[in-house]
């Protein structure tokens, strides 16, 4: 088997990542951000609009503080997702993730440079249509099933996103996902181990934000301008009485989100 490129600058060289911007950190230097606009059929730009269904709990911090919490990938509950090294890990390999490759390759990146690289990973999704208004049902019910009336999804743009970063804590890379079939497809980089899924998940259209870090903690936390969010879109599930007193709520001790807090399309209620 060929050996694989394991650094940030394989990482960089391999599929042409640009670097579009430099963020302070803690202690004073500074990280990059780095973009990469086509990842095999997948294809995005800086101002197209993107997505994250979520709850409002997780956003909280970000809304009253401007602190975004970022998870650790070894700890994603789809164990498709982890990319981590263990037996189970190999086993769901074999039959669902992107290759067999994916369990020596691991075990290959966590022995070099005395260093195990982790990944802190959030998930968004683009419409290629690039309509704001063009819901997706499914992920709605995927992301937000248990969150009640606090289901929201939020829109901004990879450009303000990146814009809105006060501090982080490592390089970020971000790039759209490439769906491929795991029976045919083999891990021949460093990026196709970040930015690849099966292509059992293509409808998802994600576009992935990776912080590479030396930070076994489970979350990291970037400083973020709250100010990035362009709209929050509240759950297409509850009652219109609910989304309403939680309108008011929201609006009352966040006044700035009077202007971007919408209701879901969607007709469930």
């Amino acid at each position: 088997m060929n050996a694989l490129p394991i650094t940030k600058a394989d990482l960089l060289n391999e599929r042409g990542f640009e670097c579009i911007r430099e963020v302070d950190s803690e202690n004073g230097s500074k990280y990059g951000v780095y973009f990469l606009q086509n990842n095999g059929e997948s294809s995005i730009s800086l101002d197209s609009p993107i997505f994250k269904y979520t709850q409002l709990p997780y956003i909280d911090s970000w809304i009253e503080k401007n602190h975004y919490s970022i998870s650790n990938r070894a700890l994603f509950s789809d164990y498709r997702e982890r990319g981590g090294v263990g037996s189970i890990n190999e086993i769901v390999c074999k039959f669902h993730a992107i290759s067999e490759d994916r369990a020596y390759y691991n075990q290959r990146l966590n022995k070099t440079s005395g260093m195990e690289w982790q990944q802190h990973i959030s998930c968004w999704t683009f419409n290629p249509t690039e309509d704001s208004n063009n819901e997706d049902f499914l992920l709605w019910k995927s992301y937000t099933q248990n969150a009640g009336i606090f289901a929201c999804r939020i829109q901004t743009t990879i450009r303000d996103l990146v814009n809105g970063l006060i501090k982080i804590p490592a390089d970020l890379f971000i790039a759209p996902v490439s769906y491929r079939n795991p029976e045919s497809f083999h891990i021949v980089s460093f990026s196709d181990r970040l930015f690849s899924k099966s292509h059992f998940y293509k409808s998802e259209n994600e576009i992935r934000f990776v912080f590479l870090t030396n930070d076994k903690a489970p979350r990291i936390k970037i400083e973020i301008d709250r100010n990035c969010i362009q709209e929050i879109r509240l759950s297409p599930f509850s009652s219109k009485e609910d989304i309403s007193l939680l309108n008011d709520f929201l609006t009352y001790k966040f006044p700035f989100l009077k202007n971007i807090i919408t209701t879901s399309k969607i007709i469930e209620r």
